[in-house]
């Protein structure tokens, strides 16, 4: 019995200049910190505590190879507090701010996306504090965790 073995070739032949993909990583590293948690400790009830006074306290750097916006979010996943979206504490509610610019302006942060940072060129750091506010009125005296993310989006 003889094995017969089949090949198919597929030759492309090109005229003029081979077309080249440039795959986009859109890429974030959080680096350079002071930490990547913040412990802030027990505080009386509506009291704001900042990350920072004078340094910005966390700094994020594009590491992709295009132009990227940085959004931040809050997880209050597992807590007994809820994140209030609208920037002042409440009952079991606390509020947590992010600025790039020591405050002059502030991103609330809520339970979605906001935007941080536009158009942070490739290689660029940006730094940043946080504020964050303990409710006015606490039905636990537990220990909260809440979890900020931070998203790089291709800037269009």
């Amino acid at each position: 019995m003889k094995k017969i073995c089949v090949f198919t070739a597929l030759i492309l032949i090109f005229a003029g200049a081979i077309p080249f993909v440039t795959a986009t990583n859109v890429s974030l590293n959080l680096n350079n910190c002071t930490s990547t948690t913040w412990a802030i400790g027990s505080k009386a009830t509506s009291l704001w505590t900042f990350s920072s006074a004078n340094t910005s306290y966390f700094n994020v750097t594009n590491d992709g190879n295009v132009a990227e916006d940085i959004n931040i979010e809050v997880s209050d996943e597992g807590a007994s507090w809820t994140v209030n979206a609208t920037g002042g504490p409440d009952a079991d509610k606390f509020a947590i701010i992010a600025s790039i610019d020591s405050f002059a302006t502030n991103v609330t942060l809520s339970d979605s996306y906001q935007e941080l940072k536009d158009n942070l060129a490739q290689m660029d750091d940006q730094g940043f504090d946080m504020a964050f506010c303990t409710p006015s009125a606490t039905s636990t005296n537990a220990e909260q965790s809440i979890t900020i993310r931070l998203q790089a989006v291709e800037h269009s």
